[in-house]
């Protein structure tokens, strides 16, 4: 029988977790597009760039997207 020493172990390849790079990589997909708003409906920002929407037939506002 063989004994496997601790030296056999170190010089052991370790197995990647990357894939192989075999050519250029595609490009990013596209972020996707925000959902449509209602007609009626319009997306603004607050001074901290948080984004809210406003109805210009009812005048109303909310933070969800309607």
């Amino acid at each position: 029988m063989v004994a496997i020493t601790s030296r056999a172990k170190a010089a052991a390849p370790l197995a990647s977790t990357t894939p192989p790079r075999s050519g250029p990589l595609a490009p990013p997909a596209p972020p996707a597009a925000p959902p449509s708003l209602p007609p009626e409906w319009e997306q603004h920002e607050t001074d901290e760039g948080q984004a809210y929407y406003y109805n210009r037939v009812t005048r109303a506002t909310r933070w969800d997207h309607p």
